[in-house]
């Protein structure tokens, strides 16, 4: 599965060398009205950079919206038609902008998948951290529901293009597409690690147990899962987990004390 972590997708830069400091857009905001500048000092050079300032922050909005607009498009097209056959054209198309914009914001159609995927990945991860805070009482219960939370990926799963283009992973690949994957992994048995370290300390697994192969025993069954699923798409979400629920038992019983 493919993990995703880093700082999360590049920021294209909104201002140049000459505009005013980034910290003082959201200040400059307030004196903006409309198109027109409320006049905060008498000092006509205090008038002319608070009206460069608001110009800058207009800017950084349009540019922040027209962003958003095609990442929207992207994901409707990715969604109806697949990653591959779609184009940057059909993109710009769908979002009412050129194709040099679309290019400029995002370089190629991997970078626009990867500012999708990745903060669905954060999202996913922000949620198992929560079990991770607060897990059952009982370690096959909290295994399982640890693992569920894998399963809210893409909608839970239910964007079957987008995950097969994420884990797809060949000569052609974008190099964010092997980080995602490998650092996806590690992350995923960190957590499970997190979570049985727990149920070790208040001894409900043996000391000697060692947690990292457990947890890799655990990640093994979901990975195979979510394998046969974004290859064939033979069986629900809920029927995924129905299935993986007696292997992970069979897991859990063999580290439980």
């Amino acid at each position: 599965m493919h993990g995703l972590m880093r700082e999360g997708r590049r920021e294209p830069v909104l201002y140049s060398t000459q505009d005013p400091h980034p910290r003082l857009l959201h200040r400059n905001r307030r004196r903006c009205v409309g198109n027109r500048l409320t006049r905060s000092g008498a000092s006509t050079g205090k008038v002319d950079f608070n009206k460069r300032m608001c110009e800058v922050s207009k800017r950084e909005d349009n540019r922040r919206r027209r962003e958003q607009g095609i990442l929207k498009a992207a994901e409707r097209l990715f969604r109806s038609q697949g990653v591959g056959p779609t184009n940057m054209d059909q993109i710009a198309a769908d979002a009412g902008v050129g194709v040099a914009t679309v290019y400029n914001y995002f370089g190629r159609k991997s970078g626009i998948l990867e500012a999708i995927v990745r903060p669905e990945i954060e999202r996913m991860f922000a949620e198992a951290e929560a079990v991770l805070e607060n897990p059952p009482d009982h370690l096959n219960t909290a295994v399982l529901e640890l693992v569920e939370r894998y399963t809210s990926l893409m909608d839970y799963w239910s964007d079957q293009r987008l995950l097969l283009a994420l884990t797809s992973i060949g000569p052609s690949s974008d190099p964010w597409q092997s980080e995602v994957f490998d650092e996806g992994e590690k992350r995923v048995k960190d957590q499970i690690v997190s979570l049985l370290m727990r149920f070790q300390m208040q001894g409900s697994i043996a000391k000697e147990t060692s947690l990292n192969a457990a947890a890799t025993a655990i990640f093994s069954v979901f990975n195979q899962y979510f394998k046969d699923f974004v290859a064939e798409r033979v069986m629900s979400e809920s029927s995924i987990i129905a299935g993986m629920q007696p292997a992970l038992e069979i897991v859990v019983k063999g580290i439980e004390k």
